[in-house]
């Protein structure tokens, strides 16, 4: 039996024979900074919302006029709808036309090149804050801690000296007294009783 190969399909889509436009131009923008202006900025929430529904839909591609419509409308918010239509360009391409495309490649980016390394600095200003609080937090506990060593230190000091002012008799009568008194059983009378007398005798 001859086997019969099918013919490999030599047919090209349009789209893969057609150059490949460089977005060069367009800065590269972090899911995280286009979620920061969509918390902000209403336009640039209505332009994400627009650009998210011409993908899942296949909705006819967004043009230039699109584009000159969402950054007339921006106004003071023209930053935050060019950060997202940056990354927008770079990540759900297929939602631009060519045309579209070309106009945002040859848009001054500088502003939204300029959001970035502000929020880069107000992002190191605060990792430099909370290391500050970290460390002064950090030496208060180990401040108080030698507080607390030291007052234990003082106190013990305190009773080593009382307990080397008396005799060995005055320490057994004034232990005596004190395990009736505390209900300890022989063999903490006995530790208790040894750790006074070492105590006493330890110059």
């Amino acid at each position: 039996m001859v086997e019969i190969k099918a013919r490999p399909n030599l047919v090209q889509t349009a789209q893969s024979v057609l150059p490949k436009l460089d977005l060069g131009g367009i800065p590269d923008v972090s899911l995280a900074d286009v979620q920061r202006c969509l918390k902000r900025s209403h336009h640039a929430q209505k332009a994400h919302d627009d650009i998210l529904k011409r993908v899942g839909d296949g909705q006819a591609k967004l043009s230039k006029r699109d584009i000159e419509g969402m950054l007339s409308r921006a106004g003071v918010e023209t930053t935050d709808v060019k950060t997202v239509l940056a990354y927008h360009a770079k990540q759900s391409t297929s939602a631009f036309s060519s045309e579209a495309l070309t106009f945002m490649k040859g848009l001054d980016w500088s502003d939204v090149a300029d959001a970035h390394v502000d929020e880069l600095k107000r992002q190191n200003k605060e990792q430099v804050e909370g290391h500050r609080d970290f460390i002064k937090t950090d030496r208060a506990e180990f401040q108080e801690q030698r507080k607390d060593d030291r007052q234990k230190l003082e106190k013990v000091s305190t009773e080593k000296a009382r307990l080397q002012e008396k005799t060995p008799l005055q320490i057994e009568a004034e232990f005596a007294e004190e395990t009736t008194n505390t209900g300890l059983n022989g063999k903490e009378a006995f530790l208790l009783l040894a750790h006074r007398k070492r105590f006493a005798n330890n110059d």
